[in-house]
């Protein structure tokens, strides 16, 4: 499996015709991307991470949400569940 790596910095999550829309910082710099809000493209990734599937298939991974920086967090959780 190929993921991007999501480092940190959630500059926007916003929800929009049930989609999600992100702009996010990865290990391969500059991130947008859109998902379906639906459980299913949000998957557990460990003890406290996620692996998010966008619409193309792509796969993003936040290892550890806890570790977020707390306004990355607070922009992140409203949409995608612990």
């Amino acid at each position: 499996m190929n993921a991007v790596l999501v480092s940190e910095a959630f500059r926007y999550c916003l929800y929009q015709y049930k989609n999600l829309e992100l702009d996010v910082q990865t290990d391969m710099g500059n991130e947008k991307f859109t998902l379906l809000w639906t459980q299913s493209q949000a998957i557990d990734f460990g003890k406290s991470g996620k692996l998010l599937i966008d619409s193309e298939e792509n796969r993003y991974v936040v290892t550890d949400v806890e570790r977020l920086p707390k306004a990355d967090r607070e922009k992140f959780l409203p949409y995608i569940y612990r």
